[in-house]
């Protein structure tokens, strides 16, 4: 099975509900997005293979989260294996890529700027 399968696979276990032939459709170009994303931020030397697990399940939830950004879902909850997200207070698209970030942290390259301190 190709990588973006895997990843739907992955999204569409964690909605653990239906989605329409167009949800579907939406949610398969998301991952494909989101895996390309994550890849193109791994540290040199590390491939998708050699954490192809993590790799599949942080991009199935980054995927996920901009699928509820776009308005793609009406979910309310996203399990990945014992923990479960559920929508609150906060932005939930924001929550889900931070999650799949953290997944990958050690990873991943830096993305951004990142301000820690200032010697004085």
């Amino acid at each position: 099975m190709e990588l973006q399968g895997e990843v739907l696979d992955r999204a569409e276990l964690f909605l653990g509900g239906e989605l329409s032939e167009s949800g579907r459709q939406t949610l398969s170009a998301l991952c494909a997005v989101a895996a390309a994303n994550l890849e193109s931020r791994l540290r040199s030397g590390v491939s998708v293979e050699d954490i192809k697990e993590d790799f599949v399940t942080a991009a199935g939830v980054l995927a996920l989260s901009m699928y509820s950004a776009v308005g793609g879902g009406d979910f309310s909850s996203v399990r990945v294996g014992e923990l479960t997200l559920t929508r609150g207070g906060g932005d939930f698209s924001d929550s889900l890529r931070a999650l799949a970030e953290e997944m990958l942290a050690s990873q991943l390259t830096e993305r951004g700027f990142d301000f820690r301190g200032v010697r004085g």
